[in-house]
């Protein structure tokens, strides 16, 4: 995880201007709902999910959690809407980063430690849940394997588009060169609609059933 341009920083505080909370507050609850998820269909024949063991679910969360603030701080510090944020980027992110898969080591660029300006610890309500799951990696544990697993699952979960009807996926690519599935489309599945769902443009997302969207700046 490299970030020279300390995206990660200047988002959060474009971000907690506009909702007045820390990006990942509200990735947290987005965690839970998708590991809960994980958890109803563990039967299902998606990638298995290695056991996380006692006690360690709500690292898992806060795995996933920090996947999900990663992804909405792009190179612009703007950002993507929670609902927008892809899932297979997602899964790509547990890859790099849960599982310390940083790439070569370079003396000029070194990676940065947990809570460096690169790399800066969120604040609000889940700051502690944070800095427990930093000390569990980088590494291949058990915690790291269940995030990637888990993403996985919905990553493929998605490309079923459980909510989209037939048609509209190749409408929105026509129209608005949306090729990816985002979290907005698997929220139904997740209990997080009918809460309405951030997202950049509510026409990207015209025709998915029980889906309600807002679009917002931030």
């Amino acid at each position: 995880m490299w970030d020279p341009g300390r995206r990660l920083e200047e988002h959060a505080a474009v971000y907690e201007t506009a909702h007045g909370r820390h990006p990942y507050t509200d990735a947290w609850p987005w965690a839970e709902a998708i590991v809960s998820w994980r958890a109803r269909h563990a039967g299902r024949t998606w990638r298995p999910v290695p056991e996380a063991g006692e006690g360690d679910r709500e690292l898992v969360v806060a795995g996933v959690a920090e996947c999900i603030r990663l992804e909405m701080a792009p190179a612009h510090a703007m950002g993507r809407r929670l609902g927008d944020l892809g899932l297979d980027h997602l899964q790509h992110n547990a890859v790099l980063w849960v599982a310390g898969l940083r790439g070569p080591a370079d003396p000029e660029f070194p990676d940065p430690e947990p809570g460096d300006p690169q790399w800066p610890a969120p604040t609000g309500p889940y700051a502690q849940q944070w800095h427990a799951l930093m000390a569990t990696v980088p590494g291949y544990t058990p915690v790291a394997k269940s995030v990637i697993e888990i993403l996985a699952a919905l990553a493929q979960y998605g490309c079923e588009r459980p909510h989209v009807p037939a048609g509209v996926g190749a409408r929105r690519l026509r129209e608005h060169g949306v090729d990816s599935v985002s979290l907005a489309e698997v929220a139904p599945s997740l209990g997080m609609s009918p809460a309405p769902v951030a997202v950049g443009s509510s026409r990207w997302y015209e025709g998915v059933t029980g889906l309600r969207v807002l679009e917002t700046a931030v």
